[in-house]
């Protein structure tokens, strides 16, 4: 077992952007772990999936792999367990239709045309998707809290449930036809997920007298919560600022401990997104296939600059290191190598050395 006393401490150093001589390093063995959670139970239903399909004990063996796995990493990571992050829960949440197909599971809108959107209002969210999620996440406390943090997984934010409920290319439209509506939609959205986070923030356990952020595995001295918009890139800045900007303001206002993940494609309105006090992280995505992470250093500062804390998740190679420990602050920075074998982890820990 890790010393999670000690890393909790670096971890509290990192929000208050104090007291690190080098960055937090926190290995990811891929982007994301839900195929193996889906491939750990061959009985998981294809197609169409409905909250009685998810059976939550029959996952736990798969989370108490993966927590011995990041347990025997030499690295800042925290052992942590989340609902099953493959699964879209809030857009279930909003009505969405849940398929599974092989590794992953998509989504199926829930409104064709802007008339429905009113009655999509009216009808409200799908309680049972709720209380699916919240037993699990109960279950997991009751089998690992004692060992490992519990926390949230990926739960898309505002914009993200609305495109999709209805579709990118129907709601960049109605956003021109009906900007009342449309406002009225997405504060419904935003209520909603208010509402979901507070009941979170009171189920999740204390651990080391604080909690652990969902997906990053690291540690907040207070309650916390993630959110993310990817469908910001299909936002113009004006349509961000009207429409999405005010109900981000409202969701992060809910905890001091709050963290944003970006892509690249969120670059165009990254300056809207740092004006938000209340987004104490930011997570800076360099997804696969982009870049090099060095190539992108201008936003990295001005994210340190706006007085946030940075995440920066990277397939990192030695130049794009070198460049970060050149040209940004350790003080409250953060790196989440996407890694493949131990060779490559050694391989990152010299270039930091």
């Amino acid at each position: 077992m890790k010393d999670y006393e000690a890393i909790c401490a670096k971890h509290k150093c990192f929000w208050e952007m104090k007291g690190q001589n080098r960055p937090l390093v926190i290995f990811c063995m891929d982007w994301v772990n839900g195929p193996k959670l889906i491939d750990s139970v061959p009985g998981l239903i294809s197609g169409r999936v409905s909250p009685g399909d998810i059976h939550a004990g029959e996952f736990l063996p798969m989370h108490e792999k993966l927590c011995l796995e990041d347990d025997a990493l030499c690295d800042d990571k925290l052992g942590m367990v989340e609902p099953l992050c493959a699964l879209p829960w809030m857009e279930a949440f909003f009505g969405c239709g849940v398929v599974r197909n092989g590794h992953h599971m998509w989504t199926q809108k829930v409104i064709s045309s802007v008339g429905e959107i009113e009655s999509a209002i009216e009808k409200g969210p799908d309680l049972a998707w709720q209380r699916c999620y919240f037993d699990y996440m109960n279950l997991l406390s009751e089998a690992f809290s004692d060992r490992w943090a519990v926390a949230q997984p990926i739960l898309r934010g505002i914009a993200d449930v609305a495109c999709a409920m209805m579709g990118e290319e129907a709601l960049v439209y109605a956003m021109y036809d009906e900007p009342d509506l449309m406002r009225r939609f997405f504060k419904y959205i935003c209520d909603e997920q208010r509402a979901f986070y507070q009941e979170q923030m009171r189920r999740i356990p204390v651990f080391h007298d604080g909690y652990a952020v969902g997906q990053y595995q690291i540690w907040s001295p207070g309650k916390n919560f993630r959110t993310q918009d990817d469908a910001m890139a299909i936002f113009s800045p004006d349509l961000f600022r009207e429409f999405i900007v005010p109900e981000i303001i409202r969701l992060t206002s809910l905890s001091e401990y709050l963290v944003m993940h970006l892509h690249l494609t969120s670059n165009h309105v990254l300056d809207q997104i740092l004006e938000i006090k209340s987004i104490r992280v930011v997570e800076y995505d360099i997804d696969a296939g982009s870049s090099d992470a060095r190539h992108y250093i201008g936003n990295m500062k001005k994210i340190q600059n706006a007085g946030k804390s940075l995440i920066i998740k990277s397939e990192f190679n030695k130049e794009d290191i070198d460049v970060i420990q050149n040209e940004l602050d350790t003080q409250g920075l953060c790196l989440m190598p996407v890694v493949y074998s131990q060779a490559e982890m050694d391989n990152v820990a010299a270039w930091l050395n």
